[in-house]
């Protein structure tokens, strides 16, 4: 069976809890037959804190670069609109 799926702009917006800290990292979300693919994100490479720490870090290799969860919270917005969830705005983004 092949699945039709087109990549679709989002972006990331990545909170550091030690700091609050939130920065902006484009991405692309995957969106097989009309659903996003957030997979990547909730469960898969993308959800642990090394990966998500050289998105924070815009790309770069940190030397501190560690392996865990919950350091780094993320939110997905496509279009302006929120597609995944894991920490409350208090400050609206552009």
């Amino acid at each position: 069976m092949i699945i039709e799926t087109e990549d679709i702009s989002a972006v990331a917006y990545i909170k550091k809890v030690s700091s609050g800290e939130i920065r902006q990292y484009q991405t692309m979300i995957g969106k097989p037959d009309g659903y996003f693919d957030l997979y990547t994100w909730r469960e898969g490479n993308y959800s642990c804190d090394c990966n998500r720490q050289i998105f924070f870090k815009d790309g770069e290799i940190p030397e501190d670069l560690q392996c865990s969860d919950g350091r780094y919270l993320v939110n997905l917005k496509v279009d302006g609109k929120i597609i995944y969830q894991e920490f409350e705005e208090k400050e609206k983004w552009e």
